[in-house]
């Protein structure tokens, strides 16, 4: 076995000096670096571009977007693969063909060498070569490293790679066999082409035709495997299959090298034509078979630092219990972008009863019609005989239509208002609480205004949660009274309570174990290094420094913090309510459960007054530094009719401004959907990307330009030139 290694490793060695013999195989790495590096500087170009318009027109959700792995290291791979389609037949395609033509291939068929060990070690030349033009696309992303801040993600960027390479090999199996075909190098190289691109893009169609033609064109398709690991998502479907496809092509490799003849094993009139028809049918048979057990019992790996590549959360609860075909209509005149179409796969990778296609609205209008669409991008949500259109196809507004057309009943939220409370309305002002309003009708829930006035001092029967949040005036008595009533009976409500207003639901509060403090939570930050070397050389010591806003990390066991574990959320002007120590005994069961604390390094400042109005902070020896609880839940009666309150020290998180910063909508909407028992929507919800930018400046993207386009691609110019003179 050893001695067959070694002879393994000397054609492949031996075939991949031939590359570097002549200059041949410095220019095919100059080219193909001169036109990797001119994709690099465009797709950096246009990143560049983005960010600029999106900077115009001052829209944060916008700019959160705009991140170098999407805009350019996934495009970037997307077109290498695109390049090594062309480049890796010319490579291959003198492989075996030579050999012929030289009559050397029998003389290595009579060698000690097994058939299988010669056609391995021609596939291991071609792949280190493949390695060696990937390797020299590394300077790319190192440029983005260098220059963005941050730089791409470097888990995907491995993984892409990966599929760069896996698709690679693929495209140098194929290449194998049609060089094992003939003696002309051209005719291997333009069958290698053809096979190559039919397998990388035969999945064109797939979105059109739908259903099971459409699920078989995707699994066979290379491109498509090839792409879920360029966005971070490691799926042992794309990895048995690939693998797969370059076992059955090296196979078929080796039954024609054996054969030498192929129009004499192909005939199927000799026995031993016969034996290669049947042996190869029936190592097919067995590579479809592991294929589908593998399409059948699946797992997946989301890299990507915040899971964005694979389904959130919330979107798998939300979908995993659903037993009814749901299908999904894309209408849609453009090419629609691979990420859509990924997004859309993940749905069926959890549950198989969803599905999609696009439909082109031109050439279906009475469709169209039939589910007034009237834009193109739009989508339609079928689900037995109902349908729900959907304004733009994205993860959020897919799992939210398949939330509400799958569930029929909704929970109506009330939002009290008349003591200054935050405006549901409100969607513009960063005080406002609109954004919210409109995230949880998203969630199916139903929002409406509650104002208690004489004569109507009551809570309505269909009254499933109560929301008061950020009261700024006293409740009266009959305020207080309608409040109780509806806790009492059964009801749900989240209070929201910001320092230092007293409201006068205090004492309701204090019945179900919960004291409301009046103070002033403060966090520490700690001196940077520039301030340490300021204050040492005005020869003082840095001291921490005082923060309003609260950075919340540790949640303590509960379903609603469940998947909130290392997510931290953005609190600002928060105070602690704290479980009473002294509650009073009685026949109603009270638990209290603690949602979350703050971190050890502040401190609940109980001179509210100084630090809100005039500024002073100080620490005196009796107020106790953290953790503190901020939120909390409290639950009254028996296990199976109570009554529920969840109560937050702060209003801010879920305003317009603090809304979708960090955590926070996912803390309060776990907690909606906690106490409106809606299992599926406690969970992360779907994550946006993290920005990243590029140092932009003239003498930068000149830079770029030169090192990706010119430098790099002459510097291996040079060295096939100075190689190909040093041997003659």
């Amino acid at each position: 076995m050893k001695e067959r290694l070694m002879l393994m490793g000397r054609i492949a060695v031996h075939d991949l000096k031939s590359y570097f013999v002549s200059p041949i195989g410095y220019v095919v790495l100059a080219l193909f670096s001169v036109l990797e590096g001119w994709f690099f500087f465009n797709h950096v170009t246009r990143f560049n571009d983005v960010l600029g318009v999106a900077l115009m027109s001052g829209r944060p959700d916008t700019l959160n977007q705009i991140n170098l792995h999407r805009l350019v290291v996934e495009p970037l791979f997307k077109e290498t693969l695109m390049l090594l389609l062309v480049f890796l037949p010319a490579v291959t395609m003198r492989l075996l063909a030579e050999e012929k033509k030289q009559k050397t291939l029998e003389l290595l068929l009579t060698s000690p060498l097994r058939t299988g060990d010669i056609v391995m070690g021609k596939f291991l030349s071609a792949v280190s070569f493949l390695l060696i033009l990937l390797g020299f696309t590394t300077l790319h992303p190192i440029l983005l490293f260098v220059f963005g801040q941050p730089g791409p993600d470097l888990a995907p960027l491995l993984t892409g790679y990966l599929g760069l390479f896996l698709a690679g090999a693929c495209v140098v199996s194929v290449g194998l066999f049609a060089s094992s075909l003939t003696e002309n190098q051209i005719v291997a190289f333009v069958v290698t082409v053809f096979l190559a691109h039919l397998f990388a893009l035969i999945s064109g169609p797939a979105p059109a035709l739908g259903g099971l033609w459409g699920d078989l064109l995707r699994a066979v398709c290379i491109k498509d495997h090839a792409v879920a690991l360029f966005r971070g998502f490691v799926d042992t479907r794309g990895l048995i299959y690939l693998g797969s496809f370059i076992f059955f092509w090296l196979f078929l490799t080796q039954r024609i090298v054996e054969g030498t003849r192929v129009g004499r094993i192909l005939s199927g009139k000799t026995p031993e034509s016969r034996r290669f028809l049947s042996t190869t049918a029936g190592t097919g048979a067995v590579l479809a078979l592991v294929n589908l057990f593998g399409f059948l019992f699946y797992t997946g790996l989301d890299v990507t630092p915040d899971k964005i590549s694979s389904l959130s959360d919330q979107s798998k609860k939300a979908v995993q219990w659903i037993k009814e075909p749901v299908e999904l209509l894309v209408f849609s005149t453009q090419k629609t972008p691979d990420n859509v179409k990924y997004m859309l796969d993940s749905y069926a990778f959890v549950n198989r009863a969803i599905s999609y296609r696009f439909v082109d609205p031109e050439k279906n209008p009475g469709l169209a019609q039939r589910y007034k669409v009237d834009q193109d991008g739009q989508g339609v949500l079928t689900f037995g005989e109902g349908f729900i259109l959907i304004p733009s196809i994205d993860e959020q507004s897919v799992t939210n239509a398949i939330l509400k057309i799958t569930q029929k009943a909704h929970n109506v939220v009330y939002f009290l208002t008349g003591h200054g409370e935050r405006d549901v309305r409100d969607n513009r002002s960063k005080d406002g609480i609109g954004l919210l309003a409109d995230q949880m009708r998203d969630e199916n829930y139903r929002v409406e205004s509650l104002s208690l006035e004489p004569p109507h001092y009551y809570i309505p029967g269909n009254c499933t949660l109560l929301v008061v949040a950020g009261p700024r005036k006293g409740f009266t008595e009959f305020e207080l009274k309608a409040v109780g009533e509806y806790l009492a009976a059964s009801g749900r409500a989240v209070f929201l309570l910001d320092p230092p207003t007293v409201t006068g639901l205090e004492p309701l509060l204090a019945q179900w174990g919960v004291e409301v403090k009046q103070n002033v939570l403060l966090d520490v930050a700690a001196p940077s290094l520039v301030q340490r070397a300021l204050a040492g050389m005005r020869g003082m010591k840095a001291s921490p420094r005082p923060l309003f806003q609260i950075y919340l990390k540790d949640f303590p066991p509960h379903p609603v913090t469940a998947d909130l574990e290392g997510k931290p959320v953005l609190l600002s002007v928060a105070r602690t309510v704290e479980p009473r120590t002294e509650t009073k005994p009685g026949a109603v069961r009270l638990a209290i459960d603690i949602l979350a604390r703050s971190t050890d390094k502040g401190w609940a400042e109980s001179d509210v007054d100084g630090v809100l109005k005039k500024g002073l902070v100080s620490r005196s020896p009796d107020e106790k530094v953290g953790p503190h609880t901020v939120a909390l839940m409290a639950t009254r009666g028996t296990e199976t009719d109570n009554s529920k309150i969840a109560v937050f020290g702060d209003s801010d998180f879920v305003s317009n401004e603090y809304l979708n910063q960090l955590f926070n909508r996912d803390l309060f909407m776990n907690t909606l959907a906690f106490l409106g028992e809606q299992a599926p929507l406690v969970s992360v919800r779907p994550r946006r990307l993290f920005a990243s930018r590029l140092d932009y400046n003239p003498k930068t993207m000149a830079r770029l330009f030169h090192l990706s386009v010119w430098v790099f691609p002459s510097l291996l110019l040079a060295g096939g030139v100075a190689a190909w003179r040093i041997r003659r």
